[in-house]
């Protein structure tokens, strides 16, 4: 069955078939898994939250062309200083609109509105004044193929776009009668052909989408994004989206397939976060024994495996990483005490003088770290749907 209107205006899921159903079920049962790994208080786990929801930042903003280093990423999540570029600028600005999903996630008073989404457009655009942040568009809209110039799909006209706009707030207060990753797929493709805004309408879509599932409960926000899966196959995302979309806005069209496309991320990403999970229990593992083993404190080791990782630690970033796998503070002069500890144990090196100074990992940490790599199956992900 393909898509049917509401009032005219809104494309809304289709029946789901028995493939659809099996798929739900399966991408459930990593989702349930991964729950369980994460519902505990372990420390891994707030080193875990925050390479996610920088991973998914940066599968957003990848998409629109700004592209920065995991490690930056990292940096703005947790508020530090990074590089000055229009790429920094435009991944903060969508930090700051992630930001704001997780808190809307967990308010048990929020309802959607255009003026929230308006909002939201502000934050990813506030810094580009040729976006009109905050504001709906006045005039038309085209999406062109930058490659050849030729438009490929025309938005309604900007007094409809408004009107359509609030019909998907509306529809989104309701209470739920589909399954949530169908809701917030479809919440996704409504907004994205709506395309309300002058610029940062995929942006507002992928984040109104994780959204719309970070509500649902399914998982906590930061591991529930699509985001990052789109970034890494962006060229199929335009596609599908090109191809169940067609040239004009036509909610009537048959987006099945959209629906398996969404579905198929669902399954990769909670595929690949179990396995980053079970990566991580065991790194974590091995690097605290290893602590253990130098006779230093347990704290040391979210920043031991940034380090593996391939990323500097300072002064500052241990501090900031200590404070969020802990939730504890400590002065200067024993985060110094720390890393003077971990050098001599033959963990990390020093690099660097001044300001420029900083920790890199050794081969010995580099190895007690590849082990937990090893221990982790890297198969092939099986296809979804046949």
């Amino acid at each position: 069955m393909g898509y049917m209107s509401v009032n005219n205006t809104l494309a809304v899921a289709p029946e789901l078939g028995d493939d659809e159903h099996e798929a739900i079920a399966k991408i459930t049962a990593k989702q349930q898994d991964l729950r369980h790994r994460t519902y505990e208080p372990r420390r891994w786990v707030g080193s875990m939250r925050r390479q996610a929801q920088a991973a998914a930042i940066l599968g957003s903003s990848k998409i629109e062309g700004h592209v920065v280093s995991q490690e930056d990423a990292e940096a703005i999540v947790d508020g530090r200083v990074t590089s000055e570029s229009i790429d920094h600028t435009a991944v903060r600005a969508y930090q700051r609109a992630m930001t704001f999903v997780l808190q809307a996630a967990r308010d048990p008073h929020f309802e959607y509105s255009p003026g929230v989404l308006k909002a939201m457009q502000f934050m990813i655009n506030e810094f580009d004044l040729d976006a009109h942040p905050g504001r709906f568009r006045d005039g038309g809209i085209f999406v062109v193929d930058t490659a050849t110039g030729v438009s490929e799909y025309t938005g309604p006209d900007p007094d409809h776009a408004r009107e359509l706009v609030a019909a998907l707030c509306d529809h989104l207060n309701r209470p739920k009668t589909v399954e949530p990753m169908v809701e917030a797929a479809m919440a996704h493709y409504n907004l994205v052909k709506i395309h309300p805004f002058k610029d940062g309408n995929g942006r507002m879509s992928r984040i109104l989408q994780t959204l719309v599932l970070a509500r649902s409960g399914i998982l906590v926000p930061e591991f529930v994004s699509i985001e990052e899966y789109l970034g890494n196959y962006t060229q199929g995302y335009y596609e599908i989206l090109r191809t169940v979309g067609g040239p004009d806005w036509a909610p009537e069209r048959d987006t099945r397939l959209w629906i398996r496309y969404c579905l198929t991320a669902h399954f990769v990403q909670a595929e690949l976060l179990n396995r980053r999970v079970r990566e991580a229990e065991l790194r974590w593992e091995l690097l605290e024994q290893a602590a253990r083993d130098a006779g230093i404190h347990e704290r040391c080791v979210g920043s031991l495996i940034d380090a593996a990782a391939g990323k500097k630690v300072t002064n500052s970033s241990y501090l900031d990483v200590m404070e969020s796998s802990t939730g504890e503070s400590m002065s200067k002069q024993s985060v110094t005490k720390d890393l003077n500890a971990l050098v001599a144990a033959g963990l990390i090196e020093q690099r660097g003088a001044a300001r420029g100074s900083h920790y890199v990992a050794t081969a010995k940490l580099t190895d007690i770290s590849g082990q937990a790599r090893s221990e982790i199956a890297d198969a092939p992900i099986p296809a979804l749907f046949a």
